[in-house]
């Protein structure tokens, strides 16, 4: 995790006595950069890149390639644009873009501030620009592909000087399989830098992630679930794509955790093997109440709280017994979620401020308090709001963000 920011100045002032100890002298900066930032700078030396050099050539795609490198990846850019768009409406007018990579790192779509995106031009921040680490040297697309995290490259800590203008935060995108398929960033002014956006760009991954997820397995089985029942319909919840008769097809990373599974695993196991509740008791249940929160008990005991959704069966063709613990629903099932609902636990990301800040509203969630919220241009805080709305009591009325600045005096 990267140390608490310093300001501007000590950082860049860091940033210069780093990269005089790694270009100039040759030796290893380990205090002064992040790990992260410091292997990146590694393998770029060793791959023979040179912090004054430009882009290699071949860092551009003609319009045919790009023509196909987006049909091949259709459907990644279908289910990111909306996501790109409303990320992009919470910074907009901060000098920033909202960029979508394939799994090379060629930038496929791009929303933006078009006053930024005449200083991004120069550098190739555009469709059809690869950024593969090995070509553009360390910067966040291409190092969060290489180290398959999210990653913050900061100024300077990007490897080619030219570039040092830029902050950029990115994350990787992983297909129900868990094969990585691409990044999503935010890209902007080095001088405008902040703190929140790899949180948001986090987020934007895990939705996009599960958007996916949602569609590979539209026409199957698919189970939510979470120890927690306020948690089933967030970001936290498990995923599970299952056949009617019990195979495994799918399941995300969250679920992985919550099960102690692994990956390579998944071809071993059926649905009997995972879980005591029978899931034909599930499917029933879920056909007679499709929107009801039903209790699942796992093998190893763990009491799990879970929908079932998807191609449910017109009827059963062999009727499992009655089983308690799949119709047990929760004595106080959370309120239903609306679709595109966002509230406030959705938010956590990691970072101990905004954590902070989520623990302070919900205190006040649903009371008769008026709530300030202030930041930055740019950092969420009408994503913020609508979280805090939806999360209270009265989430079924209209939210309405009034933009003070539009209206005339």
């Amino acid at each position: 995790m990267r140390q608490p920011l310093l300001p501007l100045e000590v950082h860049n002032r860091r940033l210069h006595e780093a990269r005089k100890l790694f270009f100039d002298r040759g030796s290893s900066p380990d205090e002064l950069v992040e790990h992260t930032v410091l292997r990146s700078w590694e393998r770029c030396r060793r791959g023979g890149l040179s912090d004054g050099a430009v882009a290699r050539d071949d860092g551009v795609v003609t319009t045919p390639k790009l023509r196909e490198a987006c049909e091949r990846n259709s459907r990644l850019i279908a289910h990111a644009q909306g996501i790109m768009e409303h990320v992009y409406e919470q910074i907009r007018a901060s000098d920033s873009l909202v960029m979508l990579s394939d799994a090379r790192g060629m930038l496929i779509h791009r929303v933006g501030d078009p006053e930024f995106v005449t200083r991004a031009q120069k550098v190739s921040l555009q469709p059809g620009a690869i950024w593969d680490e090995s070509l553009r040297g360390t910067n966040a697309i291409g190092t969060a592909l290489v180290e398959q995290s999210p990653v913050e490259i900061l100024g300077g800590e990007h490897f080619l000087g030219l570039n040092s203008f830029l902050t950029c935060s990115a994350a990787p995108i992983f297909d129900p399989q868990g094969r990585m398929v691409g990044a999503i960033d935010i890209s902007g002014d080095y001088r405008t830098y902040q703190r929140h956006t790899l949180g948001l760009v986090r987020l934007s991954a895990q939705l996009l992630e599960k958007r996916l997820f949602e569609s590979e397995y539209a026409r199957e089985l698919q189970l939510s679930f979470h120890p927690r029942p306020e948690h089933v319909g967030s970001m936290q919840e498990g995923l599970l794509a299952v056949s009617c008769d019990g195979c495994l097809l799918g399941i995300n990373p969250v679920a992985l955790d919550l099960l102690g599974l692994r990956r390579n695993d998944l071809s071993h196991y059926d649905f009997a093997m995972i879980f005591a509740t029978p899931l034909n008791s599930l499917i029933d249940r879920a056909m007679r109440d499709p929107h009801s929160l039903i209790a699942l008990d796992t093998r190893s005991g763990e009491r799990l709280y879970a929908t079932l959704r998807g191609a449910l069966p017109r009827r059963l063709d062999v009727p499992s017994p009655p089983s308690r613990a799949a119709d047990e629903v929760a004595k106080r099932p959370p309120q239903r979620r609306r679709e595109g609902e966002i509230r406030l636990d959705d938010l956590k990301t990691g970072d101990e401020r905004l954590n902070l800040a989520i623990q302070r509203a919900s205190r006040v969630v649903g009371k008769d308090i008026p709530v300030l919220i202030q930041g930055e241009s740019g950092v969420g805080k009408e994503l913020f709001a609508k979280a805090f709305h939806q999360s209270g009591d009265r989430s079924a009325r209209a939210f309405v963000a009034l933009n003070c600045a539009a209206i005339p005096e």
